[in-house]
């Protein structure tokens, strides 16, 4: 990716927020399905959303983002401008931006930003940052790239909430005849999209100063939606579709596998803690991983390659290389393959906030990520899993040192 597509990229994609949901049952994802079928059948329509078009409210929403990113989730985002309490970047004045805002009480709740490319009208950066340079047919559709979505607190779990999304997607595929949404997200967020009909799109993983995030697609398509059972599929009638050869095409080409669900990944864990080639100080502790999932932690497929970490990388993610390898690339040095059981991203943790010094790819891996938060958490609600895990990091980092670059080179696990 260039620096331009690499800009893009970092202002489009710091964006979409809501909690992580926790693991459901067969009867409450039931439920959940009913109401939310209910809702988007019978209850969506543009009442239930606000367009900005003035600066008075436009402020509004640049503040209420601020709120957000700043204050509660502590982000470092494009566009923080700290003085005035606001986060704005130059997107939000483009032409082909809307800018969707819900409020209660006079207060704003809610809001979601939606870029639309009218057919032939799709810049480069964009096709780049999805790896959508394959698929010339794009250019016969309008699609919709969304982005700095953020709910206030109090209602990331309400109906309003659904009926707001719900009723700009309707719109979007409606009035504006739009049938390829895309959006990037937190990887431990992937399942609320997927409920709402979205599909991670794993051509490639995309990195950001605050982290790796997700690209996810939703189709305007009847068809397509009533097959994969999705809710949103009452948004639409059976007028509103994609070519089908189109559409299979790149189904076929983009949807794989991104994140192990816990009853895959437990056993996997499992064994590869047993294997020969693991770190023999690796905490053999089943239980911490299962800890760290209630936590947002979660199990990265990665099959393209991918920069997890960059120099402009400010988030404090550690990444445990559970199959495949990682390597680390600092100036001056020669790289440094990593394999199963070591820890990249572990240094960070201990320092105050501040941009990576290294670079780190990966590619045909399984890697997990461990989140700072999650960490913190550990750290509250289990001190002794916790410093288990802190000693870890520890030895280490002191393996790293004392092997020094050529001998780490050596200890490669193949």
């Amino acid at each position: 990716m260039d620096h331009k597509s690499d800009e893009h990229a970092t202002k489009m994609s710091q964006n979409n927020e809501f909690i992580a949901k926790p693991i459901e049952t067969k009867m409450t994802h039931w439920v959940k399905s009913l109401i939310t079928s209910f809702t988007l059948r019978f209850n969506t329509d543009e009442s239930h959303f606000k367009i900005a078009t003035s600066d008075e409210i436009k402020n509004k929403i640049y503040k209420f983002r601020y709120k957000i990113y700043h204050k509660e989730l502590a982000r470092d985002v494009v566009g923080e401008d700290i003085e005035h309490k606001m986060i704005k970047d130059e997107l939000d004045d483009d032409p082909n931006v809307i800018l969707f805002y819900q409020e209660d009480n006079n207060k704003i709740i809610a809001t979601m930003r939606a870029m639309i490319f009218r057919p032939n009208q799709q810049p480069q950066q964009f096709l780049q940052l999805y790896d959508l340079d394959k698929y010339p047919w794009l250019n016969n559709y309008t699609i919709c790239e969304l982005s700095r979505l953020m709910v206030a607190k109090n209602y990331r779990h309400k109906l309003i909430i659904l009926r707001f999304l719900g009723s700009i997607v309707r719109m979007l595929g409606r009035k504006l005849e739009v049938r390829f949404i895309f959006l990037t997200c937190k990887p431990y967020l992937v399942s609320r999209y997927y409920f709402l009909g979205f599909r991670p799109y794993t051509r490639q993983m995309v990195s950001y100063p605050d982290g790796i995030e997700i690209p996810m697609f939703k189709l305007i398509d009847r068809s397509f939606l009533k097959q994969i059972n999705s809710p949103t599929r009452f948004l639409f009638s059976n007028s509103h579709k994609i070519n089908k050869t189109h559409r299979d095409e790149f189904l076929n080409s983009s949807t794989n596998p991104i994140i192990l669900d816990q009853k895959t990944l437990m056993p996997l864990i499992k064994n590869r803690m047993l294997a020969a080639d693991f770190l023999p100080f690796f905490p053999k502790d089943i239980k911490l991983f299962q800890e760290l999932m209630k936590y947002n932690c979660y199990a990265l497929i990665i099959k393209y390659p991918i920069e997890l970490i960059h120099t402009k990388m400010v988030d404090k993610t550690i990444y445990l290389v559970i199959d495949g390898q990682v390597t680390v690339y600092v100036k001056n040095s020669k790289p440094i393959e990593l394999g199963p059981g070591h820890l990249v991203g572990e240094f960070a943790y201990f320092l105050p906030k501040h941009k990576r010094t290294a670079r780190v790819m990966s590619e045909n891996s399984i890697l997990f990520v461990i989140k700072e938060s999650a960490l913190n958490e550990l750290m509250k609600h289990h001190k002794v899993l916790y410093i288990k895990f802190i000693n870890f990091i520890i030895q280490n980092l002191i393996y790293k040192i004392l092997i020094g670059n050529d001998n780490l080179k050596g200890h490669r696990h193949e």
